[in-house]
């Protein structure tokens, strides 16, 4: 307890105090409760508020706070289709019982009736000879890309945009390593069914990951004319 006796209403607030009372604990109710801080003092004037700086870590470090629903996940089903499918030549690889390139087209064409049919294009025609033509690839690349997938679609729980930029930049190195590496093994590592197959396959991710990205880009902006209250800015 302090040992300032003075009664404040007379004689004014206390200006000192003893250095040991300073680290002693109040007794409230029978409970021992520290000082009450700047953060404390805020969150009591402002129930359920929090400091930003506290709401941008909740953000990094796996906060609660989620996306919409609605905006999350038609971002995750592309990052997951793309991931499966760039993954695909790997695990055909490994089912194939090693790096024997005829054995994993093997496996993938076993596995392409399983393929569903999505608005009557057979999906198989199109995912089978695009994922042969990956076989190629080295193991460090499709590791490197699928990493970041797998960033990708933990990211689009709390940022969908975030996440689309990190499946951009695993596109971006996948068609870097078709250009600069795949272009220049012609038809010693796939056919040009193939070949044409992969670059139509390029594109529509591609376009699916631009075409979300405006579309939250868009919806993510306030209307001009309307205050962060919800009121028009009359």
């Amino acid at each position: 307890m302090s040992r300032d006796h003075r009664n404040p209403l007379i004689e004014g607030p206390r200006t000192w105090r003893w250095p040991w009372d300073r680290s002693k604990d109040v007794i409230i109710g029978g409970q021992v409760r520290a000082p009450a801080g700047p953060v404390e003092k805020l969150e009591a004037r402002l129930p359920g508020a929090k400091p930003p700086a506290a709401a941008h870590l909740d953000r990094m470090y796996g906060g609660r706070e989620q996306a919409p629903f609605w905006k999350r996940w038609p971002v995750q089903a592309v990052l997951l289709l793309a991931l499966l499918y760039h993954l695909a030549p790997r695990a055909a690889l490994f089912l194939g019982g090693g790096e024997s390139p005829e054995a994993a087209r093997g496996v993938l064409t076993f596995l392409g009736p399983l393929l569903p049919r999505v608005f009557d294009v057979e999906t198989r025609e199109w995912l089978v000879p695009g994922a042969a033509a990956w076989l190629w690839q080295p193991l460090i690349a499709a590791l490197g890309v699928g990493f970041l997938r797998l960033v990708a679609l933990s990211t689009a729980r709390r940022d969908p945009l975030g996440a689309l930029w990190i499946g951009g930049v695993a596109l971006a190195v996948d068609t870097a390593t078709w250009i600069l590496v795949g272009v220049k093994l012609g038809r010693q590592a796939y056919s040009p069914a193939e070949a044409a197959a992969l670059t139509t396959l390029l594109k529509v991710e591609g376009m699916a990951l631009l075409g979300l990205f405006f579309i939250l880009a868009l919806t993510g902006k306030r209307r001009l004319g309307r205050t962060g209250a919800g009121g028009n800015g009359d």
